[in-house]
């Protein structure tokens, strides 16, 4: 289980996030498609596993419109620097979204196929005769409804790890996570890899995380982040060896 701190759209990130034993991050195209080459030189400072994520569904929370042939471009110029990178997913438009894949791959790219919550799980049995890592999107919207969200997510996560009668499927292939630190699914469900900017709320609300829950702390934002960044690298230290564990770290 690998977890990959996501919004990291400024320098100082880097160097907090190494400094406090972060070793994988996840930027997003949507945020650097125009400024890649400038930031690439901080990166370079360091020896992080990176993935790309096109940053689709914030670029449409935000009204940006991303180009399948800019994306192309920019893969075929910056691509290895990062360990993988994801499909132009295009929201609410199933088949623009796999028509962004072929034509990716017909550029001779290797982009990882995204599905989203909500689409038909049958497609990773057809899915796993090509691709042997994918990516589990579309929750962020579920995430943000708050009550009822882990209840919401076992349900379609059910459907694409296990079979009808409870065992898990023989499939092997590897899930990310995209947009997803809870605790409970992490430990619950056999992710490969997963992303977040939870550990952002140190610097959004002054909140650190506790168990599953927030909490606010009269404490430095710098404070809140390094709590945030070590707490996510504990329970993925503890999810590697003992998915029933609940993480105890409190630094503040």
């Amino acid at each position: 289980m690998q977890i990959y701190f996501a919004g990291v759209d400024r320098p100082s990130f880097l160097e907090l996030l190494w400094a406090n034993g972060a070793r994988n991050i996840l930027i997003s195209y949507a945020d650097y498609r125009k400024s890649f080459a400038t930031f690439s030189k901080h990166l370079d400072k360091y020896k992080f596993k990176i993935l790309l994520d096109s940053g689709a569904y914030s670029a449409y929370t935000r009204g940006i419109e991303l180009d399948i042939e800019e994306y192309t471009e920019f893969l075929k110029e910056w691509g290895s620097y990062f360990e993988r990178y994801f499909n132009l997913d295009v929201i609410g438009d199933f088949e623009g979204t796999w028509d962004n894949q072929f034509y990716l791959e017909g550029q001779g790219l290797h982009p990882v196929p995204v599905l989203h919550y909500g689409e038909p799980v049958e497609l990773i049995r057809l899915l796993a005769r090509q691709y042997k890592f994918i990516g589990l999107g579309g929750m962020v919207p579920i995430l943000k409804s708050g009550q009822g969200r882990n209840k919401i997510l076992s349900a379609w996560f059910d459907d694409v790890f296990y079979r009808k009668d409870g065992e898990q499927k023989d499939i092997n292939i590897k899930f990310h996570a995209l947009g997803l630190t809870v605790r409970q699914l992490l430990q619950k469900y056999n992710f490969y890899s997963s992303d977040s900017t939870r550990w952002l709320i140190g610097k959004k609300y002054n909140k650190i995380i506790l168990g599953n829950d927030h909490e606010t702390k009269n404490i430095t934002t710098s404070n809140a982040l390094q709590h945030n960044i070590r707490w996510h690298i504990k329970m993925e230290q503890e999810i590697k060896t003992d998915r029933n564990f609940v993480p105890q770290i409190r630094l503040f």
